[in-house]
């Protein structure tokens, strides 16, 4: 409670018996990657994750709190990350991505839950595909950069760069890709600095875990 000094218990970066980080090769031939955790029998949840990330992002949540609610969550990596394949196109044709995961495994209607840059993802693959989403959860949800509106809010940095994201693949974004990933991987807990100096008390509390940490640069890597 509120008050009271409580130990906390390291909560380490692993997979449970009923874990399963696999590839999928769909019909069409692409690689995606998948991790479901919590117990098999558990309520399905699909997860997709921000930017930078993987799949390895939703282990930010202990494998005792999904046992506790029975959720069986499934995050899928987002076509060029962790285990899947790039895939330049449309939004409604990347979230296939998440619906052919959810195929193989027999999961014919569930929530999906959007993280960051995540965000416009689900809200794509619940305009796509409504029959087969029950209730969407958007957690800090990056909007479509194609959208004035959407993006209005943005951080003054962010609106800076949306001439070059909305040019598309060029040689300028791609320079600008390989020097944020260099000096991002260098320091990851130290690039994130700006964003987490923001968070609230009870935020820092949690943030400051060295597992929390040690996630986040697991999943940031492999993303």
């Amino acid at each position: 409670m509120a008050g009271q000094k409580q130990e906390r218990e390291a909560v380490p970066v692993s997979h449970d018996a009923d874990d399963v980080d696999d590839v999928l090769v769909t019909g069409a031939g692409r690689h995606v990657g998948w991790l479901a955790r919590g117990p098999a029998n558990g309520t399905p949840v699909l997860y997709v994750h921000g930017w930078p990330g993987s799949r390895l992002e939703q282990c930010l949540i202990p494998g005792q709190v999904l046992r506790r609610f029975g959720v069986r969550l499934v995050s899928v990596d987002r076509p060029g990350y962790g285990n899947s394949e790039p895939l330049a196109a449309e939004r409604s044709a990347r979230v296939a991505d998440v619906l052919a995961i959810a195929d193989a495994l027999g999961i014919d209607r569930f929530p999906v839950m959007g993280f960051s840059g995540g965000g416009s993802n689900i809200l794509t693959l619940a305009a796509v595909a409504p029959e087969r989403i029950t209730r969407v959860v958007c957690v800090s949800g990056e909007m479509p950069w194609d959208d004035d509106d959407a993006i209005a809010t943005s951080q003054p940095d962010q609106l800076a760069e949306v001439a070059m994201f909305r040019a598309g693949r060029t040689s300028e974004l791609e320079e600008a890709n390989r020097q944020f990933r260099s000096a991002f991987l260098e320091d990851v807990i130290g690039a994130l600095s700006g964003m987490t100096a923001t968070l609230s008390r009870r935020e820092q509390s949690w943030y400051s875990q060295q597992w929390v940490k040690d996630t986040i640069v697991a999943e940031v890597t492999e993303g």
